[in-house]
């Protein structure tokens, strides 16, 4: 049985192929494959690919990143395991900015105390994405099984490999070509975790110093809830890679680190070949660990975590059983009798139906239905995306906070083919004054996608942020609008035969 799992950026779709002959998990090899938009064409890449490597079916695991999911650490009140899923849901709705019943959510507990609000980190992906990940899946002919999330794939790689009554508390580390991940984790359970973007230009000793203040930043978040500081790093990678990140941990943070190579923490095939940049695939490996185990995915937006249904006693069941196989019973024996005078009003409304769709498919001298939906449809869309800019621009600047608090350096706005969006650099005089602007912007439609960039020198704007405004306008008033201009435009129609029959009758002799 293969097994594939793979995480896609912008630009690249990341992947690793197992296998389990003889049930015995082993990964056979990686890829990666440049992407665009269109779900379809990356899901064709994805088939050949893995037909390239002679694998026709498999089972799929999806990863996904900070920004690709909305993530919130949420406060709770002491309660039950199987009542936590429904009061985890209902706080979340305060939590975040844009959840409703359609987002997949699913939860981790950060930690348990015996009396007091609990700390649980809420993960959730939009339908959206759900159906762009569903989409792919379906082009490349593959059976998804699992979406999880990026810092805990990266967790569960040393989930099982401390020592029985070993306490283990570490910062890991994985860096990629443009971003980070710093994870805390004790015992193979994480406790916080944070991402962090570079910018396109930066140089390893500027990556290096923002991982060290990030890492710091990191540590004084975690310090309130963990017992004892934490003194040892585990860094994602090759040490010649990573020399001075290592280097700066120990002299800068005094702590212990290990390099590790996540290939070498599975099974590998003989003929297995390693990629250059191991911790690139470190979310992909980790995301398969489980496969070598018999755990299952902390958090999973396919299977989230549900309140447990109690089963009432085994005699109320089959009390239950009884009575619904007794009105079974009576069913069938009335269906049966009746049976004979239905088969005509079948045959009645078959004859409708076959009258209705022929009219329905039209002729060489009116269209069909489906063509003049599909035209509608057509103009629908168009009309759903369009974006009146300087509405957008002056929405953005009612908005926006006073030049004390925040610099705008560029501002992009683009709509393409997907979803307008406003694309800002900026710098930040403070935290509060950033969540100011957050809050502020949340008041119109705009999903917000904040990633922090590197520090700023200025001091009085010391808070790089590039932030994201897609415009997410009310389809439903959207579509009610167009709906009444057509129907005041067929009544216009209407007016102006009736008047032309009226002319043509006084006319006429």
């Amino acid at each position: 049985m293969s097994i594939i799992a793979f995480e896609f950026d912008d630009s690249t779709l990341r992947a690793v192929v197992g296998q389990r002959p003889n049930r015995q998990f082993r990964v056979t090899g990686t890829f990666e494959i440049p992407i665009d938009g269109d779900v379809e064409l990356i899901g064709q890449k994805l088939k050949e690919e893995l037909q390239n490597q002679g694998i026709n079916k498999a089972d799929a695991t999806v990863v996904l990143s900070r920004w690709q999911s909305e993530i919130r650490e949420i406060t709770v009140p002491p309660v039950p395991d199987d009542e936590l899923p429904d009061l985890v849901r209902f706080q979340a709705k305060n939590e975040f900015i844009s959840l409703t019943e359609e987002w997949p959510l699913d939860y981790i507990r950060l930690d348990q105390p015996d009396d007091g609000p609990h700390r649980v980190l809420a993960a959730a992906i939009s339908p959206k994405m759900l159906e762009h990940i569903r989409a792919i899946c379906r082009a490349a002919e593959i059976t998804l099984k699992h979406i999880v999330l990026q810092p805990l794939a990266i967790v569960n790689l040393f989930s099982d490999k401390q020592e029985a009554g070993e306490q283990i508390a570490q910062l890991l580390i994985r860096s990629s070509s443009d971003r980070a991940d710093l994870s805390i984790a004790v015992n193979g359970n994480l406790k916080i975790t944070r991402s962090i973007r570079f910018a396109p230009d930066a140089a390893a000793e500027k990556r290096s110093s923002l991982l060290i203040s990030e890492s710091r930043r990191t540590l004084a978040a975690a310090s309130p809830i963990l017992d004892t500081p934490i003194k040892h790093a585990t860094v994602l990678g090759h040490e010649k890679r990573f020399k001075a990140l290592g280097g700066d941990l120990t002299k800068g943070l005094g702590f212990t680190v290990d390099f590790v190579d996540a290939f070498d923490l599975l099974p590998l095939s003989s003929q297995f070949v390693r990629p250059e940049h191991s911790a690139d695939f470190a979310a992909v490996l980790g995301s398969l660990a489980s496969q070598n185990t018999s755990a299952k995915h902390a958090v999973d937006f396919l299977s989230p975590k549900r309140k447990v249904v109690r089963h009432p006693e085994r005699n109320r069941w089959l009390a239950i059983g009884g009575l619904a196989l007794a009105a079974s019973l009576l069913l069938i024996i009335f269906g049966w009798t009746s049976l004979s005078s239905k088969q005509q009003k079948i045959d009645e409304l078959t004859e409708t139906l076959d009258r209705y769709s022929t009219n329905n498919a039209g002729d060489g001298q009116r269209p069909g239905v489906d063509q003049i939906v599909g035209e509608v449809g057509a103009i629908d869309q168009w009309k759903l995306k369009d974006v009146n800019w300087l509405v957008e621009l002056k929405q953005l600047s009612d908005r926006m906070l006073t030049p004390d608090d925040i610099i705008v350096d560029s501002l992009t706005a683009s709509a393409g083919r997907g979803t307008p969006q406003l694309d800002m650099n900026s710098r930040v005089a403070s935290v509060p004054k950033e969540n100011e602007l957050l809050a502020s912007l949340g008041g119109r439609p705009y999903q917000l996608t904040p990633e922090r960039s590197e520090e700023k020198s200025d001091k009085d704007y010391p808070l790089g942020l590039n932030l994201r405004a897609s415009y997410q306008p009310d389809m439903t008033a959207l579509i009610q609008e167009i709906n009444v201009r057509a129907a005041e435009f067929l009544e216009k129609q209407q007016e102006q035969q009736l008047q032309q029959q009226a002319v043509s009758a006084e006319a006429s002799p």
